[in-house]
């Protein structure tokens, strides 16, 4: 009998234990491990808000399923949704997101039309990060581009301040490679304005004849027929 009582009580006992495990335990490891795999390739670290919304609710008998909510931005102040399909309930967590974020600056004024080398910019993190959704990040947006206008120095680089840099001049006397099925002729030409490679620029024959090309990145300019 003594045996058959210490059993109920054992039982008794461990459905109260049981019950008492808030249902937030297993949350914030399942949290983490989202939040590690989705920046894993960011320079980032994140803050998991309270986790009060799950006192009193029960808890998950399996892995909770963590993922951002539609419309959630994966940075800055947001939101982690965090849901127990065979339960029922979804919480939202709050989660704040910092990232270090880089730009581009120049290291020495920029006069127009001047074309970027590596000694020209450096890359540094950016403090405001408002700021640096607009400001271009990587060597390869700037190197070899050209200023539409002056830049003084300790600029923030962004897009429009740049162009692909002018392989053509106005007025400038280029080669025509034209060609077509089965032909093709070498002339020179005067460009009718300037252009970068890929840019479409008129070009007037020796024979006054005005011809359409493509800008070529060594300043040749080529007409398909």
């Amino acid at each position: 009998m003594s045996n058959r009582i210490f059993a109920l009580l054992f039982f008794v006992l461990a459905g109260h234990v049981l019950a008492a495990v808030p249902a937030a335990a297993p949350v914030e490891s399942a949290l983490r491990r989202f939040l590690d795999a989705e920046l894993q390739h960011r320079k980032a670290s994140y803050q998991i808000g309270p986790l009060s919304s799950f006192d009193g609710l029960q808890p998950c008998p399996q892995p909770p399923r963590v993922s951002w909510p539609p419309g959630a931005q994966p940075g800055g102040s947001t939101q982690v949704s965090v849901a127990c399909p065979s339960i029922g309930w979804v919480v939202k967590v709050p989660v704040t997101i910092r990232e270090t974020r880089y730009g581009m600056v120049t290291t020495r004024a920029i006069g127009a039309g001047e074309v970027l080398a590596d000694t020209d910019v450096q890359r540094v993190v950016v403090p405001n990060p408002t700021l640096a959704r607009s400001v271009l990040q990587e060597p390869g947006e700037v190197v070899g581009q050209s200023a539409r206008s002056g830049i003084p120095a300790g600029s923030w680089l962004r897009a429009f301040m740049l162009r692909p840099p002018q392989v053509v001049k106005a007025g400038q006397k280029v080669q025509v490679h034209a060609g077509g099925d089965g032909f093709a002729v070498l002339a020179d030409g005067i460009a009718n304005r300037s252009a970068a490679a890929g840019e479409v620029v008129a070009v007037r024959m020796g024979s006054g004849r005005l011809v359409q090309g493509v800008a070529q990145k060594d300043g040749t300019v080529q007409v398909q027929y």
